[in-house]
């Protein structure tokens, strides 16, 4: 599971809201090209205004969310390819995230 990223979202009241997708496919190591399409579709979530995104260390971090092992489940059971059909699903996550569809989002954290 170490290419599914939690990113927050801090809004304009305090609050957090937790979302979970296949981060790892955009940028192996940095998370801005990940959070620039997240901020890209805040506003088909209900999050408009919102200026901090960050990703967090660890999923545990979105555990409390109502919606987290939902998610998860999601994800979980999407599966990774390996060998020769990696390539072409890296690419087919790639331009998901162009698409709200690409981030579940698991709700307020706590």
């Amino acid at each position: 599971m170490e290419g599914v990223l939690g990113p927050c979202v801090r809004s304009h009241d305090g609050g957090r809201h937790g979302f979970v997708t296949w981060g790892r496919v955009v940028d192996a190591v940095r998370d801005e090209r990940l959070v620039d399409a997240l901020r890209a579709h805040l506003p088909s979530f209900g999050l408009n205004g919102e200026s901090e995104i960050t990703v967090c260390e660890s999923l545990k971090e979105l555990s409390t969310a109502k919606y987290f092992f939902e998610a998860l489940w999601h994800f979980s059971n999407e599966g990774v390819p390996y060998g020769e059909s990696w390539a072409a699903w890296l690419d087919e996550k790639r331009a998901e995230l162009a698409f709200s569809s690409a981030f579940c989002a698991v709700g307020p954290l706590e």
